[in-house]
């Protein structure tokens, strides 16, 4: 720019007017960040403390505790193994008594090795003489009456269990005979008698889930089949079933029907055989006009499927939860049809359905009369046993007998597998409800199975069986775990995203903010730690003297002069405290510090911050003040060691037990300062290395600059000056600072020494005035609940030579404080540690005599630290 020219721009009329520059926010303020803190804290704390418990509590899914291990056990047929003790009484009148025990004997013999069932046993017990045959006697499942005759025959009598056998007499066992022909017989008509029920029973246990080693060997493949067949074409147990008789023509005639007289001449008497098993219920239909579904004369086997009409057809469906079996009789001239073409049929089952039969009446017939229902209901009969699962071969009491030990085991099974499927379904499903129906469901399903059985094939087992199973199938089905089933954990994901989504976004962004700046606070506050230790305070100017030793200005000479020689030895003194006027002007100060002086001591004294032309202020918690003790001691170590190695003095380093000494003293604020200052070696790591451009690096060359040319002063004063005083304004603002390295660390100062550390203190600050110069009354009272810590700043107090000296009329500090803690410090194990009391001496040592008191005690102790390094 050209001379005279102004350094700001000028805005001229006929020039564009300039672009002005975007605006920025203002920064926020701290109160504003501290809201917008408080203000994600609450929604989360709004969130985990009230809406997280609710949420948890009303989506909670209840689970009773259910033994799946004892389910699981009843599925596998480990907690119950079925067995069917079936007793067979013998009545043997006409054999004497030996003779029919021994006959009982041996025919239990062959049954026993002939038995490969292990579910399946038969046990003989002899009947008494002339007993009349059971009725309803369910303890018995057949009775066998021995008669002599002239050959071996046996008969089933068709109104009982009972089995009549003619023998030989010759066929009768002496007794000391190991078979018998007669024991044979028997024991081959009492398996041929019991072979269904023992092919029904296995086949049952075989398709289970239960132990598969119960199937006897002579259950070929196709007998597997053919019961498995027989399985699918009964109905499944139910204690009731209802029965419905309908009557079908394809006109108006006939239109009415016996059927009342034809059920209880043909239907109800059984049905009151299988009253122990079943209840039935019955009603009946007559419907005109009914076309079948087939028109054919003829019906073959694909048409008895399509035959009944169901869209037209009035059948009655299931009542309540009984199952219906129905009963139709259709009148027409319509035959079924058989694999010869000759041979015709007139009715059909349908597997778990019914029974359809064709009558055929001339048309003029309006009135089915009780004995034209004779066959058809004998044909129903016979199928509704079939429908049943009772087996065919026998009579029909012991038909009914074994039904109801098959529908037992059946019940059995059921029961246990339903248990086993509801075990496997709560593992399966862990957020499955389970509520506690359930459980009582299963603990009642259990006890009745318990006790079924201990009673299997009696009727009382059969009800603990059919309990159980309606237990077992209720508990599976209920209505809250069925509807758990169709709701998956997608599903739940899907209804909580859209409603949450929205709200947790905005929340979790403020949490991750909120995060990240805690992180970037913690590192600051590290890296403020790590700095704090390297730049040792913030940088605050602060207004030092150096005084220098009499004999440094005479050198060789000293002694000549009576001055003392220096050994390299040096002194720090700390005023009292700022806000009360306290500085390195203050008197007492100028009076300890010129006795130090005069032993020899190269002396520094300086102004804390807030005091004299020192910049910033006094804070409340005295550690900015100890940092710029710190600053000055560090500032002094290398002061002194730059002087030395200058050339400043003859003397030669001393060696490692003839150290320098550096005494810190300090008076009243001064000398709190002075106990708080870490041990020497751990306040020099930080000037041993610094960073270039860190305060630490500033005072340590500042230090070499000034001992630099306080040499060169000193080599051109000696001869001319006797004494001298040297002032320098000590700093560590970067304005003022020497040149140093851009970057880097400086490297460490060859042949440095650590200087001997000591300790003067007087009129030292102890107990509640230290707390009230530091903020810091709090912290102490409730320190008082658990021991202190080692405190290393008081340890280097007991470990180096230290004076303390204080009165016994000192306002601020009760003297019972002081000798407590001097007593303290004193008894120590191996304590450096001195204090003296000086009586009636107060703070100020304003006192008649009291300041000599304390000056010679001052005296004497640096002076034997002077002359002992």
């Amino acid at each position: 720019m050209a001379s005279g020219e102004s350094g700001q721009p000028q805005a001229s009329g006929d020039s564009a007017p300039a672009a002005p520059s975007p605006t920025l926010p203002p920064p926020e303020k701290p109160s504003a960040v501290r809201q917008r803190s408080y203000v994600v804290l609450s929604f989360w704390l709004v969130v985990l403390l009230l809406g997280l418990p609710i949420w948890w509590k009303t989506t909670a899914i209840y689970r009773a505790e259910l033994p799946l291990d004892r389910m699981l056990k009843w599925a596998d047929g480990k907690a119950c193994r079925p067995v069917f003790p079936l007793q067979i009484s013998i009545q043997a009148d006409s054999l004497q008594e030996q003779e029919a025990q021994n006959l009982i004997r041996l025919t239990q013999h062959a049954l026993d090795d002939l038995n490969d069932f292990s579910g399946h046993h038969l046990r003989l017990q002899l009947a008494p003489r002339n007993a009349p045959l059971p009725r309803d006697d369910f303890q018995t499942a057949l009775t066998i009456r021995l008669k002599p005759g002239t050959s071996s025959s046996a008969s089933l009598n068709q109104e009982s269990a009972v089995l009549d056998i003619t023998y030989p007499p010759n066929h009768v066992p002496s007794l000391t005979s190991p078979s018998s022909p007669l024991a044979s017989y028997i024991t081959n008509e009492l398996r041929a008698t019991f072979a269904e029920e023992q092919s029904i029973i296995s086949y049952l246990l075989s398709t289970s889930s239960m132990s598969t080693g119960v199937r006897p060997q002579g259950l070929s493949a196709e007998a597997a089949e053919a019961l498995s067949k027989r399985t699918t074409r009964s109905l499944r147990y139910a204690p009731t079933y209802h029965l419905t008789f309908s009557l079908f023509t394809d006109n108006a005639l006939p239109n009415t029907w016996d059927i009342e007289t034809a059920l209880d001449e043909y239907i109800r008497p059984m049905l009151e055989v299988l009253r122990p098993i079943h209840n039935f219920t019955i009603d009946t239909q007559v419907q005109l006009y009914a076309i079948p579904g087939v028109q054919s004369q003829v019906l073959s086997k694909d048409h008895l499927s399509s035959f009944i009409n169901a869209a037209e057809w009035p059948l009655s469906p299931s009542i309540g939860k009984a199952p219906t079996v129905n009963f139709v009789i259709y009148i027409g001239n319509q035959t079924v049809g058989l694999d010869a073409e000759a041979e015709t049929s007139r009715s059909w089952m349908i597997p778990q359905w019914g029974t359809v039969y064709l009558l055929s009446l001339p048309d003029t017939e309006s009135h089915v009369s009780t004995a034209a229902l004779k066959q058809p209901m004998l044909t129903f009969g016979g199928h509704l046993l079939t429908l049943m699962g009772t087996p065919q071969s026998g009579s029909l009491p012991l038909r009914l007998s074994t039904l109801g030990r098959i529908r037992s085991t059946d019940l059995l099974l059921r029961a246990s597998s339903t248990l086993g499927s509801l075990a496997r379904l709560s593992l399966a499903l862990p957020s499955i409800s389970i509520p506690r129906s359930v459980a009582d469901g299963v603990s009642k399903t259990m006890h009745h199975l318990e006790l079924a059985c201990a009673d299997l094939g009696g009727p009382e087992g059969l009800m603990h069986a059919r309990i159980a199973e309606e237990e077992a199938e209720r508990a599976f089905f209920e209505k809250s775990m069925v509807g758990q089933l169709y709701f998956p954990d997608e599903h739940k994901i899907a209804v909580y995203l859209p409603l949450l989504g929205p709200v947790f976004v905005p929340l979790i962004m403020g949490l991750i903010n909120e995060v990240k700046k805690l992180i970037k606070e913690a590192k600051q506050k590290a890296l403020d730690a790590r700095t704090k230790k390297q730049h040792i305070h913030d940088g605050t100017a602060l207004d030092c003297r150096v005084y220098h030793p009499a004999s440094l200005f005479t050198g060789a000479r000293s002694s000549q002069h009576g001055a003392a020689p220096w050994k390299r030895h040096a002194a720090v003194f700390a005023h009292p405290y700022a806000p009360l006027g306290g500085s390195f002007d203050d008197g007492l100060v100028d009076i300890v510090a010129s006795q130090l002086l005069r032993k020899g001591y190269l002396l520094g004294t300086f102004n804390f911050r807030g005091a004299g032309q020192s910049g910033g202020r006094t804070s409340w918690t005295a550690k900015p003040e100890r940092d710029d003790y710190i600053s000055f001691v560090g500032f002094m170590a290398h002061y002194v060691h730059r002087l030395v190695s200058s050339g400043v003095t003859e003397q030669q380093p001393a060696s490692v037990s003839h150290r320098p000494v550096l005494l810190m003293a300090g008076y009243s604020y001064g000398a709190m300062i002075t106990t708080q200052l870490p041990p020497l070696n751990e306040l020099l790591e930080s000037f041993a290395s610094p960073d270039s451009g860190s305060n630490a690096a500033q005072i340590r060359l500042r230090a070499e600059s000034w001992a630099e040319k306080q040499s060169q002063a000193l080599q051109e004063a000696r001869g001319t000056t006797t004494g001298g005083q040297q002032k320098a304004h000590e700093t560590t603002s970067k304005s003022a600072s020497p040149q140093v390295p851009a970057n880097g660390k400086l490297s460490p100062v060859n042949g440095f020494t650590i200087p001997q550390p000591a300790y003067l203190l007087v009129s030292p600050l102890q107990g509640l005035v230290t707390h009230l110069a530091t903020m810091s009354l709090v912290p102490s009272v409730f320190a008082r609940r658990s021991p202190p810590p080692e405190d290393g700043a008081e340890t280097k107090l007991v470990r180096n030579p230290t004076l303390a000296v204080f009165g016994d009329g000192d306002i601020f500090v009760p003297v019972g404080k002081l000798r407590s803690w001097v007593a303290r410090l004193s008894s120590q194990h191996a304590s450096q540690f001195r204090g003296h009391e000086i009586a009636s001496a107060g703070h100020f040592w304003a006192e008649e005599g009291v300041l000599y008191s304390m000056l010679d005690l001052v005296c004497d102790f640096a002076g034997k630290l002077y002359d002992s390094n």
